[in-house]
């Protein structure tokens, strides 16, 4: 579950976390993404609040890009996924940053 209302916002604005760990609908070497504005909003307030950011990202979203960018690769300390992408994606994303871990 996702807090995207206003109150949400300003909250996590004040906030400092260690580690947050978003779920994109879409990462590649253009960033994470999501379909829907306000869930992209929640993304970009939750990593600015946090020291490190942790993405975690099944198969089907590496390599998708969805209409609302969030983040860039270089604001994502670690992918932990249950899949590498293909050679060339993974090149490209850790040329902008990435870094993979296998699950």
């Amino acid at each position: 579950m996702t807090a995207t209302d206003t109150w949400a916002l300003r909250t996590w604005a004040s906030l400092y976390v260690d580690v947050a760990f978003v779920c994109p609908s879409g990462c590649s070497v253009r960033g994470l993404s999501a379909a829907d504005p306000a869930l992209a909003a929640a993304g970009r307030a939750l990593i600015a609040a946090a020291g490190r950011t942790v993405v975690l990202a099944e198969r089907t979203r590496i390599g998708r890009n969805d209409p609302a960018r969030f983040a860039a690769l270089s604001d994502v300390s670690l992918f932990i996924t249950d899949h590498r992408p293909s050679d060339a994606e993974a090149a490209a994303m850790e040329a902008e940053g990435a870094r993979f871990r296998r699950v």
